[in-house]
């Protein structure tokens, strides 16, 4: 039996491969030598603005935006003592995504669809919050809210689509898929993710005991 240990080391050796391989394949194959250049800062044209330019920030931005999705649906699993919860059965995702093709459908700047992703996310969260939290705290129940909420917004999202036009349906249909043509890195990406790992390894223990705690009442039922 491989220990969690060895596990992450593995995980994490592989999806330096991954990295890797995002960087040399493409449309255009590009050789470990002339990775090594861009590395070494050498003068290597077009290779090294392929890399640095399109694909190191595509995969990069990839690869943040999915270490925080997995963040999340990890916390949430826990708090809610399930292991189907994740932001998208919640609808947390849903809600950013109907303000995102709302303003997207609108013409709105990208800076605002950005930040519309945020907001609509942030309302549906407390939107659930709030509904979840009337009486008391009851995990399953914020669950099935969460599914109820995640339905509406498919249905708004169903809608959208359908009353848009041609190419603005296109441009949505690839971000609903997880377009990165535009991705660019900034400094909040890193700083959330690091944030949030140091909160948790901070309550580390407090969150090993609520999953203990659920496992021990699992049994006693």
């Amino acid at each position: 039996m491989i220990s969690i240990r060895y596990k992450i080391i593995i995980l994490f050796l592989f999806s330096i491969f991954l990295i890797m391989a995002s960087l040399l394949f493409g449309t255009q194959f590009i050789t470990p030598s002339q990775l090594f250049s861009l590395l070494k800062n050498d003068h290597c044209l077009i290779s090294c603005t392929i890399i640095g330019q399109i694909r190191l920030p595509r995969v990069l931005s990839a690869y943040l935006s999915g270490s925080l999705l997995a963040l999340s649906g990890l916390l949430m699993q826990i708090m809610l003592e399930n292991p189907l919860a994740d932001p998208f059965i919640l609808g947390i995702s849903g809600g950013g995504s109907v303000i995102m093709l709302a303003l997207t459908f609108f013409g709105a700047s990208q800076i605002f669809i950005e930040l519309g992703g945020w907001m609509g996310s942030f309302v549906a969260f407390l939107l659930i919050w709030f509904i979840g939290f009337r009486k008391k705290f009851v995990p399953s129940q914020l669950l099935l809210i969460g599914v109820m909420f995640s339905f509406l917004w498919s249905a708004m999202i169903s809608f959208i689509l359908t009353v848009s036009s041609d190419n603005t349906l296109k441009s949505m249909i690839f971000w609903m898929l997880g377009d990165l043509n535009e991705a660019q890195i900034s400094y909040y990406q890193p700083t959330i993710l690091i944030a949030a790992l140091i909160f948790c390894l901070y309550y580390a223990k407090d969150l090993e005991v609520l999953v203990l705690g659920h496992l021990i009442d699992v049994r006693q039922v």
